[in-house]
């Protein structure tokens, strides 16, 4: 007797996930709200729905022409840039500080 442990590769979206790819199907008739609500789930989502939603080939266009037309929504924003500064020099600088500190004695 044997058991087969079954593996889903294709789980549901969430609703988030849902509503973004409708309005995509739907994209460019959509009012600002809906341009925010699309914009903030391909920036904010989960990446692997991100993920599933982009590389859909009937969604594929629709997102392409989204960042097109909607760029300035995905760019970093001050703090991400400091953020990144923060996590890539911090250590970096730490190291430094120990390397220097170790030659003292």
């Amino acid at each position: 007797m044997s058991t087969k442990i079954g593996f889903d590769p294709k789980p549901p979206l969430s609703a988030d996930a849902e509503r973004a790819e409708q309005l995509l199907r739907v994209y460019p008739d959509v009012d600002a709200a809906e341009v925010d609500e699309i914009a903030r789930f391909l920036r904010k989502g989960p990446f692997l729905e991100v993920h599933r939603l982009t590389s859909s080939e009937e969604l594929a266009v629709k997102v392409a022409a989204f960042k097109a037309a909607h760029p300035s929504r995905f760019e970093l924003s001050l703090k991400e840039y400091l953020w990144v500064v923060l996590v890539v020099l911090g250590p970096l600088l730490i190291f430094c500080w120990l390397v220097w500190d170790s030659g003292k004695n």
